[in-house]
């Protein structure tokens, strides 16, 4: 029986390939996205220690809270520290090199006075660190900022905006924009960006100046001297510190070289936690929509055998030895397609790499791929777990059978006249049609019956009953719809369709053209030689693959080869008119998807669509298994879809509903601000009627106490660009000293009223 199976899996390969497939897809996502993540966490992770490998302790303020700040990328939610505190560090018996650590916003102009982006990366600004062991940057060229009109940047921003050593650029700053003379560029270890994101340095003067506020720093680097223990130099700065006082300095803590890189990790490990998960789910609905594939192919697989299963039982076989064949197809099937899935998921994580690359602003560092054992041992296992899982209701159906079914020629299937189905299969569309007009309906009946309803939960129990619904009555239905779509008048609507889908590509084509005419003739011409380079490659590769193919296809038929050669060409041309016009390709599969819907439907009256239609009816099971794969797949993507586009419109209709102004003016980076005297300017201009600025920060109030945001408004004119909802008093009373406005619901949390003190 042994021999059998594995007989069985080379006899049935093709059918098999469909199970096969579906598992490398979700393997090689799932793999794929650990490939990735552990690549860049291990390379980073040494990237980072070797930046801060030379510094044995940093000096900082404490932050304001406990918890966690939300300040941007410019700040961590500390206060800086007065420079002038690098006299006492410096006396610290064991301290070898101190050096302030200052950076900020800053984003550079290119040679067209426009803003450079680095694709949603932040834009950083630095004192330049002369010591170089403390710095994680690494001068390539040139020289280092030393006169007030110099600067020095990073590789990957020289290669953005085509700079040279000698170069003026300006620079972006909250202080306004300011012209700089290129005297050198640096990298990041060996990358030419870190992450993506870009750095400007500036000399000590000047960077404290534009980046934070003239005689501060963020925090200070210390390098010890050899020898010197990080914990004990870090206690005794600390307690150097302890006696020093100064205007808005409250606790300064010395942590050491450990701590600082543990922190910094910790930050690379959230990113690609998050990359991690985000492709983990993709690969997790292949996974799950496999299980219906490999089940259905199984099924057909079983049916295909009945008879020799039942002669196998005449021989002798067992019900157990039956089950266990059908297991060991299931197994090496499983074990097969995830080692392929395993070796895919390199693939995928270069691919990953790539989009990441061209999209996210470029920046990661060239390294060879990470494959961890658990990489492997997780991609062969889950594989192998789910092809076995979705094999089982198969491999039972396989053990039932009859030694006497050999002597029928057809298997019986009766799922379509179950009661039991029927009944469960309407019991679960009434509640989940009750349950929809509950969620839809919620806020009447909740008056009517002095009741609160979460419309959204209710309307999602209905639509999970109505899934179940369809795995109860999918078979039911499965006859009578197959029955109906497969007659001649159905084809004709095929054909309709087919035709509306082949003529919207008319208006694709003239939004096509007219977008081409916007190129510049450099663009056209890079597009045009994309699109002849695409098209030779992939049409020498077809020729090479398919020449002797076709050459025994002409000999059986030689109209099939006109039929193969001209999809294929369609294919190609599709591939490379997409790299000169997206538009263009849609309209061209527009025109191919509505010639073979056509095509389709004038064959539902012919021999091939009575025969299609009879094998459909056949075996009702096996058809809603089928659809029901792609009924779970397509509801999967349709509900990414529905919570992105309500998520969309929940913030979009906040956002149109709160702000009654025209205009929102925002600094390049949000999160830094601007001058106060943005506002004034503001409103000198004519026509200006109103205007009212916006300051953030962090404050902590409330039993318990918790971190809150708090915002600072002009209260004489807010009401006029802000639609704050109901208001009870006054915000003209916030002019006052003292007082704030609270929330509506944070003041019920807190049983707080208006005239009560808070702290």
């Amino acid at each position: 029986m042994l021999r059998l199976a594995f007989k069985n899996l080379w006899a049935y390969k093709k059918r098999l390939l469909t199970s096969a497939l579906s598992v490398v897809l979700g393997i090689s996502f799932l793999c794929g996205s650990f490939v990735f993540t552990d690549t860049l966490k291990g390379l980073f992770s040494d990237l980072f220690s070797s930046a801060v490998k030379g510094v044995d302790v940093q000096v900082r303020q404490t932050k304001a809270f406990g918890g966690e700040a939300d300040d941007g990328p410019y700040a961590d939610g500390r206060s800086p520290l007065p420079v002038s505190l690098l006299d006492t560090v410096r006396k610290v018996p064991g301290v070898a090199v101190t050096e302030p650590r200052i950076e900020g916003y800053a984003q550079a102009l290119n040679k067209k006075g426009k803003l450079i982006k680095g694709g949603g990366a932040p834009n950083f600004g630095y004192v330049w660190i002369n010591d170089s062991e403390l710095s994680a940057y690494r001068l390539f060229s040139g020289k280092a900022p030393v006169a007030d009109d110099e600067i020095v940047i990073d590789k990957g921003l020289a290669k953005t905006g085509k700079f040279k050593l000698g170069d003026s650029i300006k620079v972006n700053t909250v202080s306004g924009l300011r012209s700089f003379r290129l005297v050198g560029d640096v990298t990041f270890g060996s990358s030419d960006t870190a992450l993506g994101a870009s750095a400007i340095f500036f000399n000590q003067r000047v960077g404290q100046e534009l980046l934070l506020k003239a005689g501060f720093a963020q925090s200070f680097l210390i390098r010890g001297e050899p020898g010197t223990s990080q914990a004990a130099l870090a206690k005794a700065v600390a307690a150097s510190l302890q006696g020093v006082s100064f205007e808005g300095l409250t606790k300064v803590e010395a942590i050491t070289g450990k701590k600082l890189e543990s922190e910094q990790l910790s930050f690379v490990n959230i990113i690609f936690g998050f990359i991690n998960t985000f492709f983990t789910a993709f690969a997790v609905v292949a996974l799950f929509v496999s299980i219906f594939v490999i089940s259905n192919s199984f099924s057909i697989v079983v049916a295909q055998r009945t008879k020799e299963m039942a002669m196998l039982r005449t021989l002798g076989a067992s019900r157990g030895q039956i089950l266990g064949s059908t297991f060991v197809e299931a197994l090496g099937v499983g074990v097969l397609a995830s080692a392929v899935g395993v070796g895919a998921g390199l693939g995928v994580a270069l691919l990953i790499r790539l989009l990441l690359e061209t999209f996210g602003g470029g920046g990661l560092p060239s390294a060879g791929l990470v494959l961890k054992p658990r990489t492997v041992l997780l991609g062969l296992g889950v594989g192998t777990l789910v092809t076995v899982l979705a094999a089982i209701a198969p491999a039972i159906k396989s053990s039932r059978v009859k030694p006497l079914a050999a002597l029928r020629d057809t298997s019986i299937d009766s799922a379509d006249s179950s009661s039991f189905r029927l009944r469960a299969g309407l019991v679960l569309v009434a509640v989940s049609l009750l349950f929809l007009g509950i969620g839809l309906n919620g806020a009447v009946l909740g008056k009517f019956l002095g009741l609160t309803f979460d419309g959204p939960l209710n309307v999602g129990v209905s639509a999970a009953a109505a899934l179940i619904a369809v795995v109860f009555l999918g078979p039911i239905l499965a006859k009578p719809l197959a029955g109906a779509l497969g007659r001649p008048w159905f084809g004709w609507v095929i054909v309709v369709f087919g035709a509306v889908v082949g003529l919207g590509a008319l208006p694709l084509v003239v939004l096509g053209v007219k977008a081409l005419t916007k190129l510049s003739s450099k663009e056209l011409g890079q597009g045009i030689g994309g699109l002849v380079i695409t098209f030779v490659v992939a049409f020498g590769v077809w020729t090479v693959w398919a020449k002797r193919r076709d050459r025994k296809i002409m000999k059986v038929d030689e109209k099939v080869f006109p039929n193969e050669w001209r999809s294929i060409l369609a294919t190609v041309f599709l591939a490379g008119i997409s790299r000169l016009s997206p538009l263009l390709a849609l309209a061209g599969l527009c025109v191919i998807c509505g010639r073979y819907l056509i095509l389709t439907g004038r064959s539902a009256g012919t021999t091939s669509g009575r025969i299609a239609r009879e094998n459909t009816i056949r075996n009702p099971t096996r058809t809603s298994a089928t659809a029901l794969a792609l009924t779970i797949g397509t509801a999967l993507v349709s509900a990414i879809l529905v919570l992105s586009q309500s998520l969309t419109q929940t913030f979009r209709g906040a956002v149109d509903n709160a702000v009654r102004g025209d205009y929102v003016v925002a600094s390049a980076a949000s999160d830094t601000g601007f001058p106060a005297s943005v506002q004034q300017e503001i409103r000198s201009v004519p026509g200006v009627e109103a205007t009212s600025s916006l300051r953030f920060e962090r404050m902590k109030f409330g039993f318990p106490a918790r971190e809150r945001t708090i915002g600072g408004i002009d209260p004489a004119e807010f009401d006029k660009l802000v639609n704050v909802g109901r208001l009870e008093g006054s915000l003209q009373k916030l002019a006052a000293p003292n007082t704030v406005a609270l929330a509506e619901k944070t003041a019920k949390d807190q049983g707080l009223q208006i005239g009560d003190s808070i702290r």
